[in-house]
């Protein structure tokens, strides 16, 4: 399991009760999509599933149970001016369902993986906190540098997904790569197309 990721969104009201969304192997929730959803979306929606899916150790994708997780993409945007409001989301918790609104497809993506971070997961249940949350960036961009330059260990492409992966789940969304000594390599390539 991975650690636990800190959430600090910009505004967030919980009001000290939880929502049971079922026990392990005995899930009590249906996922609702309600609006069309795009590539980012589709893939807010198979992480939604597949992450459920992991934590109750069965696919949720046909569960159709009283606690609804609603998808949505909103083109209605929070009363306040906001940065990077494309990537920001709501989450509503309340006594049988869960809204999980983007203001974007990205903000949407964002908005799965946040709920699914806010998941309280025991031996025996599945709850997430009753509460309303508003959050977005404070930048634009958010992300990795990985310098290759001199380095004894190259990275393959098992070890950049594993990193995606994982900048994923930190809401970082640019990775920068430094790899120098190609112009070396390009240099002798000419070299020996001359010949």
């Amino acid at each position: 399991m991975t650690e636990k990721i800190k959430i600090k969104p910009k505004r967030i009201h919980l009001n000290g009760e939880n929502l049971l969304l079922g026990n392990i192997f005995e899930p009590n929730i249906r996922i609702d999509v309600l609006s069309e959803l795009g590539m980012l979306g589709s893939m807010a929606y198979t992480k939604l599933t597949k992450g459920l899916s992991d934590i109750f150790g069965r696919d949720v994708s046909e569960s159709n149970g009283d606690v609804s997780i609603a998808l949505k993409i909103s083109k209605i945007l929070p009363a306040e001016p906001t940065k990077n409001i494309e990537q920001g989301y709501n989450i509503f918790v309340d006594n049988n369902s869960v809204r999980i609104i983007g203001f974007g497809e990205l903000g949407l993506y964002y908005g799965v993986t946040t709920f699914l971070q806010s998941l309280n997961v025991t031996r025996r249940s599945i709850e997430i906190s009753k509460m309303i949350m508003l959050d977005y960036p404070d930048l634009r961009t958010r992300g990795l540098l990985i310098d290759q330059s001199g380095k004894s260990v190259t990275l393959n492409a098992d070890d950049y997904k594993r990193i995606i992966n994982a900048m994923a789940e930190k809401k970082l969304n640019q990775l920068a790569i430094s790899i120098h000594g190609l112009q070396e390599i390009e240099r002798e390539r000419c070299k020996e197309n001359d010949l």
